[in-house]
């Protein structure tokens, strides 16, 4: 009977949490009160903002450093370029058809994997997927140094933090 109570116990802690959560995010969406579908420009903006705070970066200074990080988001968001796992599935994050060439040939090996294709084709799809993932891997890695080469070493560091620089 312990166990048991441990176990309800646990379960409707999760539940409570849950619904803390969809309460949060709903009132966080605003207008309408019923809360608004997710946007990833949106949630890209904020994030974009807190880089600009955690950087302690001037207007000034973000106008120029602005781009660059834009550029390692984009860059690390696509599947497999910063080591993350593929979260968003086969058609992005939205549901649209993949617009890079990295989510263009994780869709092309995907499709390659759940049909009935042949080896030579998977082989040939992984080879295109991994060739797209490395050259955005080092598309990353020059518009990384190029950022650094443009702060200071306490934005640098505040960079690294936020998971925008290595």
């Amino acid at each position: 009977m312990g166990k048991r109570c441990v176990v309800i116990g646990i379960v409707g802690a999760v539940v409570v949490a849950v619904a803390a959560l969809s309460l949060a995010l709903a009132q966080e969406g605003g207008e309408g009160g019923g809360g608004r579908r997710w946007d990833p420009e949106r949630m890209r903006q904020r994030y974009m903002d807190r880089v600009k705070e955690a950087a302690s970066a001037t207007d000034e200074e973000w106008t120029k450093l602005e781009d660059p990080v834009s550029k390692i988001v984009s860059l690390t968001m696509q599947p497999g370029v910063s080591g993350g796992m593929r979260l968003w599935g086969r058609r992005g994050m939205r549901g649209e058809e993949p617009q890079t060439e990295v989510a263009k040939a994780a869709a092309e090996l995907q499709s390659a994997v759940d049909s009935t294709s042949p080896a030579e084709e998977i082989t040939a799809k992984l080879a295109s997927y991994r060739a797209a993932r490395d050259a955005a891997r080092a598309e990353l890695a020059a518009a990384r140094e190029t950022l650094k080469a443009m702060v200071a070493p306490k934005q640098e560091a505040a960079l690294v933090l936020a998971g925008v620089l290595d």
